[in-house]
């Protein structure tokens, strides 16, 4: 059997993916297209995912936004809406598993690339001194972080 063209195989792939679209199972999209069984089918929808991770997921999502484009055409034509219900679901379900709803990663840094800078300074130290000394005065007090305490006239020291 000769090997089909890079331009059939693709065309196919498409076909294949169409018809998942629609809900087709992987044996009718294999009679369909022209697999000889569902393996085939199946392959083909994944291959025509997976070149890549990335385009991968921008296929998955081209994919469900064809479905939620068609539920909606089908409820326009009076489809019926439990059916739509269970599709969305189904659909959503779909979402979550892949990642597909997950927010974009986002990366943050300083200029040119460079790591955020952080600088922190660390909070005032007490007058470890000035309290030292109303302690050993005997001064009651309460030694104020500039040395001073709240007595008037009193500057955290001895007289």
């Amino acid at each position: 059997m000769p090997k089909q063209s890079k331009d059939e195989t693709l065309r196919k792939w498409k076909a294949a993916v169409d018809l998942r679209v629609a809900g087709c199972t992987y044996d009718q999209i294999a009679e369909q297209v022209g697999y000889k069984n569902k393996s085939g089918a199946r392959a083909a929808v994944l291959g025509s995912l997976s070149t890549d991770l990335r385009e991968s997921v921008q296929a998955l999502k081209a994919m469900e936004d064809r479905r939620l484009d068609k539920y909606l055409r089908e409820m326009e034509t009076n489809g019926d809406p439990e059916r739509i219900k269970v599709k969305l679901a189904i659909s959503k379900n779909r979402r979550d598993l892949h990642g597909l709803d997950a927010p974009a990663k986002q990366e943050h840094s300083g200029p040119d690339g460079t790591p955020i800078r952080i600088e922190a300074s660390a909070p005032a130290a007490p007058d470890i001194l000035g309290l030292r000394e109303a302690i050993l005065s005997g001064d009651n007090g309460t030694v104020k972080p500039d040395g001073g305490n709240d007595r008037a006239g009193g500057n955290g020291t001895s007289h």
